[in-house]
């Protein structure tokens, strides 16, 4: 048996794993080391009560992909398609005469062909990826340990069926967040026109007007 799909669910897609259940209904999850992946968690979250994270501080197979799909979807359902998340992370530091580093990588992925073949489209580790200082303690973000990613996905606004993947790729560093996934259409902001204004009597003592042109 098989799905047949004329196209991708259309935007706007949001996912705030508010629900509990894991991975949410269409998304799939890949662990092919059957050791720590993406999980949700009550530990942090950016809005409401849940994130998902991956628990990169004891996971020591490093080089390993854990990936979240997204289900597939439809850009070209809007003028301005992106992709925006929350994500908090920070690297594993230990001080010393030779300080111990080591750190993670989050990159997002996009595909056309329902999965066949992705695109890097976000890749980000370590420092770039940090949304707060280095520890070497069991990394949960507060809640102004966060950061607001955006990804325009203009490049596929005439897409039908898209999928997106969030690859964790571990060091045995530290945690790695992310919460509210939207996929959404970017709306323009509208210059404000220029407006001349005037003040007399200048000089004033107790009282001014103001023109405006």
């Amino acid at each position: 048996s098989f799905e047949l799909i004329g196209q991708g669910t259309a935007f706007p897609v949001t996912e705030g794993f508010e629900s509990g259940t894991f991975p949410p209904i269409g998304w799939e999850l890949s662990n092919p080391d059957l050791d720590y992946t993406w999980e949700a968690t009550l530990l942090a979250s950016q809005a409401g009560a849940f994130s998902v994270f991956v628990d990169n501080y004891d996971y020591s197979n490093t080089g390993a992909y854990d990936e979240l799909n997204t289900p597939i979807v439809n850009p070209s359902s809007v003028l301005n398609p992106a992709l925006t998340f929350d994500v908090a992370y920070t690297y594993f530091y230990l001080a010393g005469p030779v300080p111990t580093v080591t750190t993670d990588t989050l990159e997002v992925l996009i595909s056309t062909d329902c999965g066949a073949n992705f695109t890097r489209i976000y890749y980000k580790g370590g420092v770039d990826l940090s949304t707060t200082l280095p520890t070497d303690l069991f990394f949960v973000p507060t809640a102004t340990e966060w950061r607001n990613e955006v990804i325009p996905l203009t490049a596929y606004a005439t897409d039908s069926q898209v999928v997106v993947k969030f690859r964790n790729i571990t060091n045995f560093g530290n945690n790695v967040f992310i919460d509210n996934i939207n996929l959404t259409n970017l709306t323009s902001v509208s210059k404000v026109p220029e407006i001349t204004a005037s003040l007399f009597p200048n000089p004033a003592s107790n009282s001014v007007t103001l023109r405006l042109a």
